[in-house]
């Protein structure tokens, strides 16, 4: 079964017949772009830039935010 790699989270998706990923639970709970999915398809696999643009934005914010 063919397979696409996240460009960022380095995960494995397998792809249906039709080339429509399948997104099995456990892919999902380890996205790091879990609150930006299309179509119950994670943003990486349709937008890969806009994905990195989401995911640097995410490490600028985590570096700014005060440690309590």
């Amino acid at each position: 079964m063919p397979s696409w790699t996240c460009t960022i989270c380095r995960q494995i998706v397998e792809l249906h017949d039709d080339g429509k990923p399948r997104w099995p639970i456990k892919a999902y709970d380890t996205c790091k772009l879990q609150r930006h999915y299309v179509d119950r398809t994670c943003i990486a696999y349709g937008q890969p830039d806009v994905a990195r643009e989401l995911a640097s934005m995410a490490k600028a914010a985590a570096r700014q935010a005060p440690l309590y």
